[in-house]
């Protein structure tokens, strides 16, 4: 079995990180393994949320330094930019997750460490057991977390939060964790609660959830009039189609909708 559990389970994609005797460490093969896992549900269009979790004892301890610098070669493989991705390959396991026209749901426990933490930080919804533990630990090594905490944490707590961690490398427990958002919830039963709110997304339109992220993600970066025209640009590719009349008629008639696979 590789590094990464892959499950198609109708809509719902489940990608289980799966190296349990190393915390779920992220070696050569992982990153690999992970990147080519996402690259295959952006492909899908029939695949409307996705549930990101940890097999073992946690969710991801971080960079598994011991098997990455084995070979000096492993280090620019990871670090340097192609010309066809915004994003190195060490960035891409967190970043990846960003660009999917899917909701991402990650459930958390146990240690999500650097490298693990910044793969939490790209889902758009973080679970987490009471257990969890979270930590930018790039610090303890001297270095700086660089797998694409730029594009994902500054939208989900303050900077004087981010540069605390960053500079403490502390650990924060689940509850702080929730109060400072990191996690947006805490449940004894994290993979039930994860899995429940990933079968509610994927009973809604998938035309209206993938074009809602996009203009979630997209409007941050932009400015308020951009923003003005891009909510009305991507309401034309959603407005009077065959999802959107479903989602009407099933209201009206009051029964399940029955969608089609996004557009």
């Amino acid at each position: 079995m590789g590094c990464i559990k892959y499950e198609k389970e109708g809509p719902l994609a489940k990608v289980g990180l799966n190296r349990p005797e190393k915390y779920n460490g992220i070696n050569m093969a992982m990153f690999n393994e992970l990147i080519a896992t996402v690259e295959e549900i952006a492909a899908d269009k029939s695949i409307r949320a996705v549930l990101l979790y940890g097999e073992g004892k946690g969710f991801c301890a971080g960079l598994d330094f011991t098997e990455v610098i084995k070979q000096p070669q492993n280090i620019p493989y990871l670090m340097n930019f192609s010309d066809d991705k915004i994003a190195n390959k060490a960035q891409q396991v967190g970043y990846a997750w960003t660009e999917l026209p899917v909701p991402v749901i990650a459930v958390l426990h146990g240690p999500v460490f650097g490298g693990g933490f910044q793969i939490a930080m790209g889902a758009d919804i973080r679970v987490a057991s009471p257990c969890a533990v979270l930590s930018i630990m790039e610090i303890k090594w001297g270095l700086i977390p660089d797998m694409s905490i730029t594009t994902t944490l500054p939208y989900v707590t303050s900077l004087d939060v981010i540069k605390e961690l960053m500079w403490t490398g502390r650990k924060v427990p689940a509850e702080e964790a929730k109060e400072l958002g990191l996690v947006t919830h805490i449940d004894e039963n994290a993979m039930e609660r994860g899995l429940f709110l990933a079968e509610q997304i994927c009973q809604q339109s998938p035309d209206a959830i993938s074009q809602s992220k996009r203009m979630i993600n997209e409007a941050i970066q932009l400015r308020h009039a951009e923003r003005l025209r891009l909510e009305a640009e991507l309401q034309t590719k959603v407005l009077g189609k065959s999802n959107q009349l479903e989602a009407m008629q099933s209201n009206f008639q009051k029964r399940a909708a029955n969608y089609k696979d996004r557009q």
